[in-house]
């Protein structure tokens, strides 16, 4: 979901502040997101596979720039777009993107990230993260004495894993209230457990997230709002993709993460929430996790990648 919604974040940054047209390609839509686009009025074409180079080929022309943002983009399929038009990448995986004209990568730098890129710019960094406009402008919330609520954000989560955390914490933890956001593609829960609160298809969770202490996320775009928040946080990795971008964000002193095959067994999952939990009932810890996190992030990051996409429309 990340990747959806700051996609739309950077459509209505281009479409308002540079005029320029902007289309989606994507894969066949659930009808909640198909919804979300005739609500705003984006126009799209849907393919049966977004990856497959002859499926895109009908929808761009010598003056288009397609911006990619997917996963595992393989070199085949990148080389094959680029006699068609120009290619900028705005995040995703596979070494494809290393053969784009122009790549943006708002992670944070980390040895040989970049070491195969043959295009022509790379801008690297958190200031280049795309938030939705939610983000731009953030008040820093005073750091309570005592943890009270834990915000628990794994993305899209199809697979109801937050549901668990929250069960999980709501065990260990009887005095703090759990507040589980979830996406449009995740099927409606019920809970009888008057200590989780469930929010479902926000369209601004700035709220949701402010009024926590702690979250938990899977170190995908909700983790880097939550870092525009000053928010500490857990990080419980879905993907392998995520799990590498979560330890960096360990080694720079932003959170705990607890990779996957950590999950896996229910018993020392629940030892590793409790035992980081209990880490960040000190004030102090969290005060300095707040300061670093909410420097890393700006919020201007959409406003940058949009102005570099609009300089190579120029040229």
């Amino acid at each position: 979901m990340g990747h959806w919604y700051r996609c739309l974040a950077l459509h209505d940054e281009i479409a308002d502040t540079y005029k320029q047209p902007v289309e989606f390609i994507t894969n066949r839509l659930a009808p909640e997101l198909k919804n979300e686009l005739h609500r705003q009025n984006i126009k799209f074409h849907e393919v049966d596979h977004v990856q497959q180079s002859s499926e895109l080929v009908p929808f761009l022309g010598k003056d288009s720039l397609l911006v990619l943002d997917l996963m595992s983009t393989t070199d085949d399929f990148v080389l094959s777009l680029r006699k068609e038009c120009k290619i900028l990448s705005i995040g995703g995986s596979g070494t494809g993107k290393d053969h784009v004209n122009v790549r943006i990568d708002g992670m944070i730098a980390r040895p040989g990230y970049t070491d195969g890129f043959e295009g022509e710019r790379l801008f690297l960094g958190p200031e280049y993260i795309i938030l939705r406009n939610h983000f731009e402008d953030v008040l820093q919330i005073p750091i309570r004495k005592e943890i009270s609520n834990i915000l628990v954000a794994l993305g899209a989560d199809s697979a109801g894993k937050g549901f668990e955390i929250a069960k999980i914490l709501t065990g260990l933890f009887s005095a703090i209230s759990i507040t589980l956001m979830i996406g449009p593609l995740t099927r409606i829960i019920k809970t009888e457990r008057a200590s989780i609160r469930i929010c479902q298809n926000i369209d601004n969770p700035k709220s949701i997230m402010e009024s926590c202490d702690i979250g938990i996320s899977s170190g995908g775009m909700t983790s880097f709002e939550l870092f525009r928040l000053g928010k500490p946080q857990i990080f419980l990795p879905q993907v392998p993709l995520q799990e590498v971008v979560s330890r960096s964000f360990e080694e720079s002193g932003l959170g705990f993460v607890i990779m996957q095959r950590e999950q896996e067994d229910i018993g020392g999952l629940s030892i590793a929430l409790a035992r980081i939990i209990d880490s960040y009932k000190s004030i102090d810890l969290r005060k300095k996790i707040a300061n670093s996190a909410s420097m890393l992030v700006d919020g201007q990051g959409v406003k940058r990648v949009a102005r570099i996409i609009y300089e190579e429309i120029l040229t």
